[in-house]
């Protein structure tokens, strides 16, 4: 008999606040992977989530926050390619599975 358990919506947004509270960027990348490969359909409150962590992350930007006041994980580079590639990638790739 197997046992297979499935990520579910509420503990992946669980999963993700805790990246984002942290600046955990491959944790959340790693995160919104598994949402479009186990094709886990998320809460509103996991995307208000997402989108909120990516308006941070543009005004961390925008304000050239140094490393000093930022998390250890905030570094620009990682920040930039969430914004830019990852997410935007991301957002494209669930759309299609809706």
């Amino acid at each position: 008999m197997h046992n297979f358990h499935r990520m579910n919506s509420e503990i992946l947004g669980a999963m993700l606040r805790q990246g984002c509270c942290h600046f955990n960027f491959e944790y959340v990348l790693a995160i919104m992977e598994t949402v479009i490969e186990e094709e886990v359909q998320p809460s509103e409150k996991f995307l208000e989530h997402l989108e909120n962590f990516q308006k941070i992350c543009q005004r961390k930007i925008r304000n050239k926050v140094s490393c000093i006041s930022a998390p250890k994980r905030f570094e620009s580079s990682s920040v930039e390619q969430f914004i830019f590639y990852c997410y935007k990638m991301w957002k494209f790739s669930f759309k299609e599975l809706r």
